[in-house]
């Protein structure tokens, strides 16, 4: 610039001297995978997945579901709609719901929340359990969940855990149907197994100890201890006449032991013959 002073004049800036600074773009959250587990009539667990959070800090993050009557596309506010957040922010979750109604189609939602907004997932739907009507029921909910009415899995003489036990009697003797074994009841103390069978010598009798659900939780279970001298197909069982001697354990369960004198015989084979009205 001329007729200025040197020390008036605008210094040289070079584009080399200027630095660049690299400034992340925000966006909207990613989220996905919804996931459900349905276990029973009344509840569920839900949950899904934040991938990215956008370049900015998650603030939110949960599910939220409403009966498909009323909403099919569920929102943070919508009519309807049940928000269940949780903590965290990247990762997956689950969520466990209850309060719900049986045999319902829900439609639910992911979403997760930064300063840009929020953002949901695919909406999927799921269908609860119908109202169990027996405590038979309540056992196959608690034990299969979703499966509950899906009879190659539930069904009484299903074998899920493929130990040769079927369901029936891993009901009546306080076994676990999706936990592969068949042991025997512990005697005087087990809270879970299958009949106990023992000879005593003085006097000579035959014994089953077993485990029985009380009247309260059976729901139509007959259980009959019989003792036969064959186990050939056409064997002759016998329902046991000798004296009962039951213990209580709980609310649910107690432990019966039946004894039958020998008459003479050198052997015999027992069993807990268990039935369902």
């Amino acid at each position: 610039i001329y007729g200025l002073p040197p020390l008036l004049r605008s210094p040289e800036v070079r584009c080399s001297d200027i630095a660049q600074a690299n400034i992340p773009l925000k966006t909207f959250p990613v989220v996905s995978a919804p996931s459900i587990t349905v276990s029973s009539n009344s509840t569920a667990t839900l949950g899904g997945s934040v991938s990215d959070d956008g370049n900015a800090a998650i603030v939110a993050r949960g599910i939220v579901y409403a009966q498909t009557t009323t909403n099919v596309l569920p929102r943070i506010g919508g009519p309807g709609v049940v928000d269940v957040a949780t903590a965290g922010t990247l990762g997956l979750f689950t969520i466990p719901v209850s309060g719900l109604s049986s045999a319902t189609t829900y439609a639910f939602t992911v979403y997760a929340t930064n300063s840009l907004g929020t953002a949901y997932s695919t909406t999927v739907l799921f269908t609860t359990l119908p109202e169990p009507r027996n405590t038979g029921e309540v056992w196959q909910q608690m034990q299969f969940g979703s499966d509950a009415t899906n009879p190659l899995v539930s069904g009484w003489t299903a074998d899920p855990d493929h130990d040769g036990v079927a369901n029936l009697l891993e009901r009546a003797f306080n076994l676990n149907p999706t936990q592969s074994g068949s042991p025997i009841l512990t005697a005087a103390t087990g809270t879970a197994g299958l009949p106990l069978i023992q000879w005593t010598e003085s006097p000579p009798a035959f014994s089953i100890q077993y485990l029985r659900r009380k009247a309260s939780t059976n729901s139509g279970l007959t259980y009959t201890p019989q003792f036969s001298l064959s186990l050939d197909a056409s064997g002759d069982w016998s329902a046991i006449t000798g004296p009962e001697t039951v213990e209580s354990i709980d609310s649910e369960w107690e432990r019966v032991t039946v004894e039958e004198n020998s008459n003479g015989e050198e052997k015999r084979f027992g069993r807990v013959k268990v039935s369902s009205q």
